[in-house]
């Protein structure tokens, strides 16, 4: 029988082929105590027939719910041109505006326990009509959602099948979309704060220039939060939820004893916490993130260092760059901006990395190895990949707000000046020294040095080679 028959059966009759629904699941190490289950992640496996169903259906509801503006501008997981690091520069980007006008920031950072695996299909079906879907649509995904067996593979043996009543298929193509709408009046529920969701992480952020204001806006923000937990049968996992303040050393001196309750618990506050894959500090200076940058290189450069005896120099680049150069580039547009010395240590890095590649001695200048591959150092990659986003930011390929936040010319002055016909930013004037670490801010002025033709290219990937040729970042 053909597999497309099947497919265009399955939506017709508004139902999910049963034999698909069986999943096995191998539990992953995540972090914390090995002997907690809690700190396992599922990982499913599923019949590839019923992704390949899942996939058509994907695609229309996607572009249905993208035609109809219905997610939630928070939310910034399993989206088109959405990212974490867009996701970043939009959360900060409020922090750093509440720090030029002397307001302290305190965030939320809130952890959902087995938020994917917890979902009630009652109220995802309802939510699934909220947005307009047809009853037909919503029978199918009832039956796509019921009647699902899982078994567990561990040490090569595999346990008796038992029903799933809750959550969304894990290992599924549907799942995180289905997830995303399940949460999507989260914002809805609050009045004032700022939220950023990425799938189930989410940053609630208020600011005030009192510190007992600010404790008061936490609190109400944290049972806003619980009352919107309860109502969706999800469930807070109180001791990984973390309270941080953001502001000035002065102004984080200042609020560091405030006191945020949830229910009988006390939400801890902290001065550093990982978030997206970044580890942020009370004052933002990214020093943490890079120490634990390199604590990630300093194995794999021991690792190159080894392989350079058995392997040729375009192997050992090839390490550099699928080993090593991911952990440089993460998040590198929002930690642009860090002190010299943590430039340092991370350039430092990558210079014994080249060195090993190329078998140079330590007297080597530097310049002649960038040169030799054709690399950036890391300062002028951070740039580059500063102006890569501010063109997706400006060519609709990133969340559209985010564009909105640059400031151009003619808003500023009605007057077409030279400076505005040739596609420049305004850079935004701030107080403090810290506010210049915004990427607001940094943007614009890498973007200004960039010539009109190299602005106007008509794809991204045109642009990366026309900065690139424009020779605006040396090797050196």
């Amino acid at each position: 029988m053909p597999l497309t028959y099947i497919l265009n059966l399955s939506i017709r009759t508004k139902a999910f082929p049963e034999e698909w629904k069986a999943a096995q699941v191998t539990a992953i190490y995540k972090d914390g105590k090995r002997d907690e289950p809690s700190n396992y992640r599922p990982i499913s496996v599923l019949p590839t027939c019923s992704k390949l169903l899942e996939r058509v259906i994907h695609t229309q509801l996607y572009a249905f719910l993208k035609a109809s503006g219905l997610l939630s501008k928070a939310q910034s997981g399993f989206r088109a041109g959405h990212s974490t690091v867009t996701c970043m520069i939009d959360f900060l980007h409020a922090i750093y505006q509440g720090i030029d006008n002397g307001e302290t920031s305190g965030v939320l950072f809130l952890d959902l326990r087995k938020a994917f695996d917890t979902v009630d299909h009652y109220i995802l079906l309802r939510k699934l009509r909220s947005i307009g879907l047809k009853e037909s649509a919503v029978t199918w995904f009832r039956s796509y959602l019921t009647n699902r067996m899982q078994s567990v593979k561990y040490n090569g043996e595999v346990s008796d099948p038992l029903p799933i009543t809750c959550g969304v298929p894990q290992g599924s193509i549907l799942g995180p979309l289905l997830f995303i709408i399940y949460v999507n009046d989260m914002p809805d529920a609050f009045v004032g704060p700022k939220l950023n969701l990425y799938a189930d992480d989410t940053a609630i952020s208020v600011r005030s220039s009192d510190p007992q204001q600010l404790q008061l806006l936490l609190q109400v923000q944290i049972n806003t939060a619980a009352d919107w937990l309860q109502r969706n049968r999800l469930s807070l996992n109180v001791s990984k939820t973390k309270i941080m303040v953001f502001g000035t050393s002065t102004m984080v001196n200042r609020a560091m004893d405030i006191e945020v309750m949830y229910g009988q618990d006390s939400i801890e506050l902290v001065d550093r916490f990982k978030y997206l894959g970044m580890i942020l500090d009370n004052t933002l200076s990214f020093k943490y993130h890079v120490d634990y940058v390199c604590r990630k290189i300093i194995p794999r450069l021991k690792m190159l260092s080894k392989m350079r005896s058995i392997a040729n120099e375009s192997i050992c680049l090839y390490l550099y760059k699928t080993l090593m150069l991911p952990l440089f580039d993460y998040g590198d547009v929002i930690y642009d901006c860090i002190f010299q010395q943590d430039s340092e240590k991370l350039q430092k890095l990558q210079n014994a990395a080249l060195r090993i590649i190329y078998k140079k001695p330590h007297d080597t200048p530097i310049v002649e190895l960038h040169r030799l591959g054709k690399i950036y150092r890391l300062e002028d990659r951070r740039h580059y990949h500063v102006c890569h986003q501010t063109y997706k930011c400006l060519n609709d390929l990133a969340p559209k707000h985010l564009g909105a936040e640059f400031i151009r010319p003619d808003a500023v002055h009605s007057i077409q000046t030279r400076f505005a016909t040739e596609g420049n930013l305004t850079v935004p004037q701030v107080q403090l020294q810290l506010c210049t670490r915004d990427f607001y801010v940094r943007a614009p002025f890498y973007w200004n040095l960039i010539d009109y033709d190299v602005k106007t290219s008509d794809s991204l990937q045109s642009f990366k080679n026309a900065l690139f040729r424009s020779n605006l970042f040396d090797f050196a």
